[in-house]
């Protein structure tokens, strides 16, 4: 079970957002088993599935953009 506090969901610690990651065996467990899993406690919450950043160096998968945003993640310019 994920639980998240509304007050900490656009809170920033030292100008970033949390983050958190999760990692997947496969990329078939990614797809079907732990991202419809992620994406069904963040709508819950009503938080964006736009938020969720996919990073398997698979270009069908991972975007350009993706690996930018990836990139970023430890500056305070991450989304």
């Amino acid at each position: 079970m994920i639980l998240l506090k509304q007050e900490f969901w656009q809170q920033r610690y030292e100008g970033m957002l949390p983050k958190i990651a999760f990692f997947a065996s496969t990329i078939d467990e990614l797809q079907n088993e732990l991202r419809p899993a992620v994406e069904k406690v963040i709508l819950k919450h009503n938080i964006s599935v736009g938020t969720i950043l996919v990073n398997v160096g698979d270009e069908k998968l991972t975007t350009n953009d993706d690996i930018r945003e990836f990139n970023r993640l430890d500056s305070t310019d991450s989304e």
